[in-house]
C-alpha cells in the first residue's frame, strides 16, 4: 500500500512538472526576482508578443515599434490603452485573422459586457496559463487533491465547467458547484451539507452569496465541524471587513480575496498575510482615468492589465474597469513582487423581491448573453415590483424587447419590467458599472 502511495505521488509530481512547467515556473520565479530583473524579463516577453501581433496586422501603431527599441521599462506608459469598447472593435479583426486557424478559438467573456477574447488552443499555452493559475491557487491555500465546493454558478455555469477539456478539467472534476443566483435557505443548507460531506475542502464563491450564507448559518445556529473547511476565497465582487467577519464566525476560516476576470483569469490572490499578490504573468498599472497618466505607487487609479501569455489577443494595457493601487513589496510569506494595495471592484450584492426572496444582480450577466447585440446592462428599480432593464449596444426590435421583458419579469416573480435602450449607463464612484440600482434609496438619499 505504501509503495502504491509513493507511486501515486511520483505520478502526480511528473504530471505537475510536465503540465504546469512553463507557467508555474514563470509564476514561482517571478516571486523570487528583484524588481529590475522581473521587469526586464516581462519586457522581453512583451516584445516577443508585440512582434507576433505586428506580423498579424495588430499593434501597428508607432508607439509599439518604439517600445521594442527602448530599454526603459517606463516606455510601457507610452503604449495606447485598450478600453472595453476598443476590445469590442478589435474582435472582428481577430475573427478575420484567425478564421482559418483551428488552434484559435473565440470566447465571449467579460461578464456583463461580454468582451470577446480569442485564445490559442495549444498544449504549451494551456500549460502556461494553467500553471500560473495553479501557483496562484496555492496562494489561496488550495493544494492538489483538495476537493472544492462552490457557491457560485447557475446551471449554465455548471454546464460550462463540465465541458472543460484536458488536464485543467481533471482538477475541476473535484469541484462541486451549487447554483445559487437566487438562493434561499434550502440552497444554503444544501451547500453546507455538501461541505460536511467533503471535510477539509476548499470553499469559494460570489462574495455576497457566501456572506449571506454565513449570515443564515449564524441566525439558524448551523455548525460545521472543526476542520470542515480547509481554506476559502471569494471572487467576482469586492469583499468588506464585515463580510469577512461573519464568514469567519460561520465557517471557522479566514476568507481570502481572489481577484480576476473572465478576460484575464486569476490576476491576484491573497496569501496568509492578507497581501494581494499579483500574478507574475500580468503587468498591472494604476492610471488616472481621464489623462491615462501612470500614478505613483500606492495611489488609487484605474487598473490596466497586460497579459504576457495570450498570444492571439493583444490584451496590452487593457482597462479592466476597476479602481486600485499597485506597489512593489516584500511579504512575510517569502514572496516579492507587485501587489494590489487597494482594490475597488464590482459589488453587485443581493436585492430582495416583494416575496422576500433574494436575487443576485450577477444573475443577469448570463441572461443578457441570450441577446448578443446588448453590450452592457443595468437593472433599475423604481418600486417594490417595478423594474427597468437599461441596456447599451444595438436597440432591440419590438419582439426582442418584449421577450426580454417577459423573461426578466418571470425571474422577478411577475414584477413589471420595461426594457430601455440608452447610449450610456451610470457608473459607481470607482468607475465600475453598477449592475443594480435601487432608485428608491437614491431618491431618499
Amino acid at each position: 500500500m505504501k509503495r502504491e502511495i509513493i507511486k501515486a505521488k511520483y505520478w502526480w509530481r511528473c504530471c505537475c512538472d510536465s503540465a504546469f512547467g512553463w507557467g508555474a515556473a514563470w509564476c514561482r520565479d517571478g516571486f523570487l526576482l528583484a524588481r529590475p530583473d522581473y521587469e526586464a524579463r516581462a519586457r522581453e516577453r512583451l516584445i516577443v508578443l508585440l512582434d507576433g501581433f505586428k506580423r498579424l496586422g495588430l499593434c501597428t501603431e508607432p508607439e509599439y515599434a518604439a517600445f521594442a527599441k527602448s530599454v526603459a521599462s517606463e516606455q510601457l506608459s507610452h503604449l495606447p490603452v485598450l478600453d472595453k469598447p476598443g476590445l469590442q472593435k478589435l474582435f472582428p479583426r481577430l475573427q478575420e485573422n484567425y478564421k482559418h486557424r483551428a488552434d484559435v478559438y473565440p470566447n465571449a467573456t467579460g461578464g456583463s459586457t461580454g468582451e470577446p477574447v480569442s485564445y490559442l488552443r495549444s498544449k504549451l499555452q494551456d500549460n502556461a496559463g494553467g500553471g500560473a493559475s495553479y501557483e496562484m491557487f496555492k496562494l489561496l491555500g488550495w493544494r492538489p487533491g483538495m476537493l472544492r465546493v462552490s457557491l457560485w454558478g447557475s446551471e449554465r455555469d455548471i454546464g460550462r465547467a463540465e465541458k472543460r477539456k484536458g488536464w485543467w478539467k481533471s482538477l475541476l472534476d473535484d469541484t462541486t458547484l451549487v447554483g445559487a443566483y437566487a438562493p434561499d435557505e434550502e440552497v444554503f443548507r444544501r451547500f453546507v451539507d455538501t461541505i460536511e460531506a467533503r471535510p477539509g475542502c476548499a470553499v469559494y464563491g460570489f462574495t455576497s452569496l457566501l456572506a449571506e450564507c454565513a449570515r443564515v448559518m449564524v441566525k439558524n445556529g448551523w455548525q460545521l465541524a472543526p476542520g470542515a473547511v480547509g481554506t476559502a476565497w471569494v471572487g467576482a465582487e469586492a469583499v468588506s471587513d464585515a463580510q469577512r467577519e461573519v464568514f469567519y464566525r460561520a465557517f471557522g476560516v479566514r476568507l481570502r480575496d481572489h481577484y480576476g476576470s473572465r478576460e484575464c483569469s486569476t490576476i491576484a490572490a491573497e496569501c496568509d498575510h492578507r497581501t494581494r499578490h499579483i500574478n507574475p504573468r500580468y503587468l498591472v498599472e494604476a492610471v488616472d482615468h481621464a489623462t491615462r497618466r501612470v500614478l505613483p505607487a500606492g495611489e488609487v487609479g484605474s487598473l490596466l492589465v497586460t497579459d504576457l501569455f495570450n498570444e492571439v489577443t493583444p490584451l496590452i494595457r487593457y482597462e479592466i474597469g476597476d479602481l486600485g493601487s499597485v506597489d512593489w513589496g516584500d511579504c512575510p510569506c517569502g514572496r516579492s513582487g507587485f501587489c494590489l494595495t487597494e482594490l475597488t471592484g464590482r459589488t453587485a450584492g443581493l436585492f430582495e423581491l416583494e416575496s422576500g426572496r433574494k436575487v443576485s444582480a450577477l444573475f443577469f450577466n448570463h441572461l443578457l448573453k441570450e441577446f448578443p447585440t446588448v453590450l452592457q446592462f443595468q437593472v433599475l428599480r423604481d418600486g417594490l415590483a417595478e423594474f427597468r432593464v437599461a441596456y447599451t449596444g444595438e436597440a432591440l426590435s419590438a419582439d426582442e424587447q418584449a421577450r426580454l421583458e417577459s423573461v426578466v419579469s418571470h425571474l422577478l416573480e411577475g414584477a413589471r419590467v420595461t426594457a430601455v435602450y440608452m447610449e450610456q449607463l451610470d457608473r459607481s464612484a470607482s468607475g465600475k458599472l453598477m449592475q443594480y440600482r435601487d432608485l428608491r434609496d437614491e431618491a431618499e438619499g
